[in-house]
């Protein structure tokens, strides 16, 4: 019985190694063996120094496959966190984005947060569409957020000039909303060096600009937002850090 079982396995993971592969796969995984190869002749301990991850930027980004951060900013691997998701959206339900916030800041300690929008974003484009799309119209509330409190303005303007406009409010608010958040706050209650940045990405000429709407202390928060924090809280530090291998370890 137990051999059976093996042969059954066996026979599937041979299926499984022999099933047609898709040809942009197998390019993929050829372009891979090229560039490691490449940067071994180069540069013989490259990999080996990946090891070390201290990153000083993690920079929140759209998941559109166009927008490439690392190339477009020539930042090498090791430099910058990144975090990806539709029409870069900072939420404070959203688990995911504030766990890495919290890794980013209390663990890596790093000094910028860059949220990056671009044009041409879809999920931007489709938050303005009033038809049905699915879980994603949920998803999106909060960019018809922006477009509402903005109306007066972006309904005056043409298609185009009101996506792009869009496109750059969103990112403001986003700006805002990491601001609002109480792992934000409390870096800076705590005395840490911590810029929120707004950038855009304009895709039809490739250049990143700085929206200069760069947050960097308590006062831009507004009353309604600004958590109080109690030295119980200030003074507590982190039940787990990072050794110099990235390697968790627990007081």
């Amino acid at each position: 019985m137990i051999e059976g079982k093996q042969k059954e396995k066996q026979d599937l993971m041979s299926a499984l190694n022999t099933a047609p592969k898709d040809e942009l796969l197998l390019t993929m995984l050829s372009n891979n063996e090229r560039y490691r190869q490449r940067k071994m002749e180069e540069d013989p301990s490259y990999f080996v120094r990946l090891k070390e991850n201290y990153p000083k930027v993690l920079m929140i980004t759209c998941v559109d496959s166009r927008m490439i951060p690392h190339l477009l900013t020539r930042t090498p691997p090791g430099k910058m966190m990144l975090f990806r998701n539709i029409a870069n959206i900072i939420a404070a339900s959203d688990i995911s984005i504030v766990s890495t916030l919290h890794y980013a800041i209390d663990l890596l300690d790093v000094k910028h947060i860059i949220i990056m929008g671009h044009s041409g974003c879809a999920g931007v484009i489709t938050s303005t569409i009033l038809s049905y799309h699915g879980v994603i119209d949920n998803y999106l509330f909060p960019v018809k957020k922006v477009y509402h409190e903005n109306e007066a303005e972006l309904s005056k303007l043409p298609k185009e000039a009101m996506y792009r406009r869009l496109q750059e409010l969103n990112v403001r608010e986003q700006v805002s909303n990491c601001i609002r958040l109480p792992v934000v706050q409390k870096a800076w209650n705590i005395g840490k060096e911590l810029f929120i940045h707004g950038w855009f990405f304009e895709m039809e000429t490739g250049k990143v600009m700085d929206l200069n709407i760069t947050k960097s202390r308590k006062e831009d928060i507004d009353e309604i937002y600004d958590f109080r924090f109690g030295p119980e809280i200030l003074g507590a530090s982190p039940s787990w850090k990072l050794n110099k291998r990235n390697s968790i370890l627990y007081h």
